[in-house]
């Protein structure tokens, strides 16, 4: 596959008496691009997820007590520290 192909995806649900977060990252690049989501950076500051590989990908599903929130999340897609994209989309972060 020539460039890059890049996917995210993020869902929230509640699962007994606790939010479960999923976000997934699948990444076919060619180029050895990085990924760096700032909602899923600050998630994992606060717990460690479960990382479960996905076709091309990880999936890292976390487990809180917290409520989520909608919030404008940023991903950034870097080559070699180089910026090459940056989006911004709805997405979900975490309250207590």
């Amino acid at each position: 596959m020539a460039g890059a192909a890049l996917l995210t995806h993020i869902a929230a649900s509640k699962f007994a008496d606790q939010y479960a977060f999923q976000f997934t990252v699948i990444n076919r690049s060619d180029k050895g691009v990085e990924v760096d989501w700032d909602h899923l950076r600050q998630v994992r500051a606060e717990s460690s997820p479960n990382v479960q590989p996905v076709a091309g990908g990880m999936a890292y599903v976390f487990l809180t007590a917290k409520r989520p929130h909608e919030a404008l999340a940023t991903v950034e897609v870097k080559n070699g520290g180089r910026l090459l994209g940056r989006f911004r989309f709805d997405g979900f972060t975490l309250t207590h």
